[in-house]
């Protein structure tokens, strides 16, 4: 991907990382632009819209916290997925795969053990 250079989608990214749960009609409000124009910007420079990130980023934190959480219901809530059937639908959607099977894949087959 190649490096952003739009400062309205640098700004909405640094809010998206901050809260992620955030709704993307608000993070415009915040922004002070509308929701197409933060689309048109977000498609324009990354290639997909900020929901679409929001779910990506989403993904990344929950390999980030997978070392340190137990079980994978806790792994979904410390990764911001509003229930783990939620985290396994956005795995499913995003990689295709679960999310065993995904963080096996991403960590190896001892790690995802322990989660069993």
């Amino acid at each position: 991907m190649k490096p952003v250079e739009d400062g309205l989608v640098l700004a909405a990214v640094r809010v998206l990382e901050a809260r992620p749960g955030i709704k993307v009609v608000d993070l415009a409000d915040g922004l002070g632009v509308v929701v197409r124009q933060l689309h048109r910007k977000f498609v324009d420079e990354v290639g997909y819209g900020p929901k679409a990130l929001s779910r990506v980023m989403r993904v990344g934190r929950l390999v980030d916290v997978a070392a340190t959480v137990p079980d994978l219901a806790s792994l979904s809530c410390a990764a911001d997925f509003a229930s783990q059937a939620h985290m396994c639908d956005e795995v499913r959607v995003l990689t295709t795969l679960t999310p065993v099977r995904f963080l096996e894949e991403r960590r190896g087959p001892s790690y995802v053990g322990s989660l069993l």
